[in-house]
């Protein structure tokens, strides 16, 4: 679900008044998102790079095909020109990126990526009402506690199959929900400072 709001809001941002990612697959992505959440020039002051994911993307491959100028030529055309257009404008959107203990200790959906452009206030607006864009990690919680899975299981089973962390479930779906809801409590009252200026 999170790779995909972020993939829609890339597209059409001017559509979009925040995205809320939960443990967001960054890798799952479609190129141009990835490129819209990880531009360039947001990553120049940072220790932390960002290339691509996993797979890197679609239009790397063909460098070292004989046909690369057609192929990237294919790529661009298929791209829609308002989503090649507004790849800068997703930062322009507020947005929360939560995820869990387990992914961000493993790194996994870009974690370090999202801290670094959080901790250094590159994540989201940078206009002069300020940005609601937070990043978090639900501590001693695993992947599938973004689901209603892990509470519909009994808890000892959770806990032997890997699928819930140490506090209850329901605890961690509590806080899910609650730093769910104070972020779009936030987007309202900064969206609603960055009209009146």
């Amino acid at each position: 679900g999170g790779a995909t709001a972020l993939s829609a809001a890339a597209q059409r941002p001017d559509l979009v008044r925040a995205v809320v990612a939960h443990e967001p697959a960054c890798d799952w992505m479609t190129d141009d998102g990835r490129k819209a959440l990880f531009p360039d020039k947001k990553c120049v002051d940072s220790e932390i790079s960002y290339s691509g994911g996993t797979g890197g993307y679609e239009e790397d491959d063909t460098k070292s095909d004989d046909d690369a100028e057609e192929k990237k030529g294919q790529y661009e055309r298929r791209m829609s020109s308002s989503s090649l257009l507004n790849r800068s404008k997703l930062h322009d959107v507020d947005m929360l990126f939560l995820y869990s203990d387990q992914w961000a200790a493993k790194g996994w959906g870009s974690t370090k990526q999202i801290e670094d452009l959080h901790k250094r206030g590159e994540l989201g607006p940078k206009e002069e009402g300020g940005s609601a864009s937070d990043y978090g990690v639900i501590a001693d919680a695993t992947h599938i506690e973004f689901s209603d899975c892990s509470m519909l299981t009994p808890t000892w089973i959770g806990r032997a199959s890997g699928n819930c962390g140490k506090r209850s479930p329901h605890d961690t779906a509590q806080e899910i929900a609650s730093r769910t809801i104070l972020f779009l409590e936030n987007v309202k009252e900064v969206q609603g400072k960055r009209k009146q200026e």
